[in-house]
């Protein structure tokens, strides 16, 4: 009668778990959504000439125009709110807005905002 015994080494499994490990991310890595939302609120307010309302209410100026290329480029919906300064800082606070426009970098706004 012949018996066959398995041959277990390190080698044979190490292999074998890197390759399990290699299927399983490329598998999870596929099935992930992307980490950004496709459509972004964004706060502004009114800061001539880095972004001011024009005389048909359309949001202009620097800050827009390099948020909207960059949202073109990364297929994003903008869905701007515009309100007071302290407005735009509360509700980025809240996480009501994804992103604010024209804003410096201050020790106090780094305990809340990236």
């Amino acid at each position: 009668m012949l018996c066959f015994k398995p041959v277990y080494s390190v080698k044979n499994s190490f292999s074998a778990y890197f390759r399990f490990c290699l299927l399983a991310s490329l598998l999870f890595f596929t099935l992930i959504e992307p980490v950004y939302a496709e459509q972004l609120t964004v706060g502004v307010y009114q800061n001539k000439p880095l972004v001011f309302q024009d005389a048909h209410g359309k949001f202009q100026g620097l800050t827009i125009d390099i948020l909207q290329y960059i949202a073109q480029k990364e297929g994003w919906n903008l869905k701007i709110v515009s309100g007071t300064w302290n407005e735009c800082l509360q509700r980025l606070a809240r996480g009501e807005t994804d992103i604010q426009v024209a804003i410096a970098v201050s020790d106090e706004r780094k305990k809340f905002l990236n």
